[in-house]
């Protein structure tokens, strides 16, 4: 059975987030994407799978910020959570300039939002 290394990415009353690395997978999990700042640089670039409660600004607000980490490397990241979840990634890409991207982007993100019992998947 792989170990688990997990701790907490903000203290008590900040923005909520546990991070958690199984050993032997390679996967680096996230749950909730609020303020990711004190969390390195590396193990950001790292994450490939992020659970989202809800998307109040307290729980999603990072995902800019992993996003800027990840512009340029090829990578999959799937990302779980309830509707709107796949609306407001959507809304996010959306909200950028692309124009000054010389690659083609390469970091995917899988989204599966669960809704009126269904699981529903997109790919962005």
């Amino acid at each position: 059975m792989p170990r688990v290394k997990h701790y907490l990415v903000n203290e008590r009353y900040e923005d909520p987030g546990i991070f958690l690395q199984v050993e032997n997978t390679g996967d680096y999990i996230l749950f909730d994407i609020g303020n990711i700042y004190k969390l390195d640089r590396s193990i950001i670039k790292k994450i490939n799978k992020i659970f989202i409660t809800h998307t109040h600004m307290d729980h999603f607000i990072g995902f800019d910020y992993l996003l800027r980490l990840k512009l340029g490397k090829q990578q999959v990241v799937e990302i779980f959570g309830i509707y709107p979840v796949s609306e407001n990634i959507y809304h996010k890409l959306q909200g950028y300039i692309w124009n000054l991207v010389e690659f083609e982007p390469q970091i995917i993100f899988l989204v599966k939002q669960y809704k009126d019992g269904y699981f529903y998947h997109y790919k962005f």
